[in-house]
């Protein structure tokens, strides 16, 4: 069952997250979008800690959580 995220960052941060998900999941299987100052990542499956907390540090979320 497909999982959305939506994730605080750049617009130039989207390759960033394309190139995470693809090691992840492989490419082409999880769709990221801007839409209104974030991304909506719609994942093929949830997402561990682990690989949340490594998403997070590919677009320095921290920084843009409080937005």
């Amino acid at each position: 069952m497909a999982k959305t995220y939506v994730v605080p960052g750049r617009y130039l941060d989207q390759h960033s997250l394309e190139t995470y998900f693809g090691k992840v999941f492989g490419y082409g299987k999880a769709e990221v979008t801007w839409v209104r100052g974030k991304f909506q990542c719609t994942l093929p499956r949830a997402l561990t800690q682990e690989e949340w907390d490594s998403m997070k540090s590919s677009v320095e979320y921290e920084h843009y959580d409080d937005m």
